[in-house]
């Protein structure tokens, strides 16, 4: 049979997955694919003409690669030493020719240069000497050079570490929850560990790549540590490696009850030629105290200042009501505070929150930035 009218495309798609069509004389109708990488093979399109059932071979490029008969995954995706054996045969899906070179992290150069063959669109070549370097090496990167002076790498590690671009450790202040996502380049028997500032573990659990992992937080304002740890497998005399540590303090928004924090400086508007300028001015010894949970994100509080060590309540205002608005960052949060629906005055000249709403002259305050470590326990 002769195609005298054979398109096809191949393309990527969002990171992780392949569009494919193909349009031939041979059958009449449109062949069109969207699959994630995992679920290709080179007999993927398969078409019945009259009776029989046939697959087509066509010289997609893509940037993707199989190692052996595993499945095929992205160049981004990186290889793992304990995958490879001595006989393992490295794929690349496309009928243009590579040139490979092998690299230490180091970028110092390999001596092998491993001959590639080629076999409908798909280039080979071994893989399994790689081995021998594994000892000396966090990773050998695979370079992949064409005419078009395109290069992509290809990452083989020989040693488990931590992804800290991708890794995740989201604390939920409503839940008092730390959401842990672990991601590690390599592959290893891995855990995570969670240490109070006296050492003493509340969690410690297997991880993989990917995996959620909920941790509850107890307390708040305290520093806790947590660690990524790899265990040797079976029985060995090697000791747990530490991969990575952090140190993280969690602010669970039900324990601002009582709480004294100092209001490090206020964002408001004033008006030139009656155009708003946006502006921020740090305060002088203003705190806000939490006395009552309204709600998961409000309190009911009191605006207080301090002269000469003594804390000044400010009695006209009374009780306001305060928002929570963002996310700690630094030991700093964003707050509104508002009383029966209207912002408080700013007194800039002595760098001051006013103790009442009616001077007309006075800028309103539309947010509040609190120092979370700067805080008093109040009875």
């Amino acid at each position: 049979m002769v195609d005298h009218q054979l398109l096809y495309e191949a393309r990527m798609i969002g990171g992780n997955r392949i569009f494919i069509s193909v349009q031939s004389d041979l059958f009449d109708y449109l062949i069109e694919k969207e699959i994630e990488i995992h679920e290709f093979r080179e007999d993927l399109i398969a078409v019945k003409i009259q009776t029989e059932l046939y697959y087509l071979r066509l010289p997609f490029d893509l940037p993707i690669y199989q190692l052996d008969d595993n499945e095929w995954k992205a160049f981004e995706d990186e290889l793992w030493i304990g995958d490879i054996k001595p006989d393992s045969i490295l794929k690349l899906c496309s009928p243009k020719k590579y040139e490979v070179i092998f690299s230490t992290n180091r970028g110092n150069k390999l001596t092998e240069t491993p001959e590639i063959s080629e076999n409908l669109g798909i280039q080979m070549f071994k893989v399994g000497f790689l081995i021998s370097y594994k000892s000396n090496n966090p990773y050998i990167a695979i370079l992949l050079k064409r005419n078009d002076k395109k290069t992509v790498n290809i990452c083989c590690y020989n040693k488990c570490s931590v992804n800290e671009q991708k890794m995740e450790l989201l604390f939920d202040p409503q839940e008092k929850l730390l959401n842990i996502v672990p991601s590690f380049l390599g592959k290893g028997n891995t855990l995570v560990q969670v240490l109070n500032d006296s050492g003493a573990v509340c969690f410690k659990e297997y991880c993989e790549n990917g995996q959620l992992l909920s941790v509850p937080i107890e307390n708040s304002f305290i520093p806790y540590f947590v660690q990524f740890i790899e265990k040797p497998k079976g029985l060995s005399l090697k000791k747990e490696r530490i991969l990575k540590e952090y140190k993280e303090t969690f602010y669970g928004y039900e324990d601002f009850e009582n709480k004294l924090f100092e209001i490090r400086l206020v964002r408001y508007d004033m008006f030139i030629q009656n155009r708003p300028i946006r502006n921020q001015l740090k305060l002088n010894s203003m705190y806000i105290h939490f006395r009552r949970m309204a709600d998961m994100t409000h309190y009911i509080g009191r605006v207080v200042s301090m002269t000469a060590g003594k804390l000044i309540d400010f009695s006209r205002l009374g009780d306001v009501e305060i928002e929570i608005c963002g996310d700690v960052k630094n030991g700093n949060m964003e707050i509104a505070l508002t009383k029966d629906g209207d912002g408080l005055l700013l007194d800039r000249p002595n760098r001051k929150i006013l103790d009442d709403l009616d001077d007309l002259n006075a800028p309103d305050i539309y947010s509040y930035v609190i120092n979370l470590e700067k805080r008093e326990e109040c009875r």
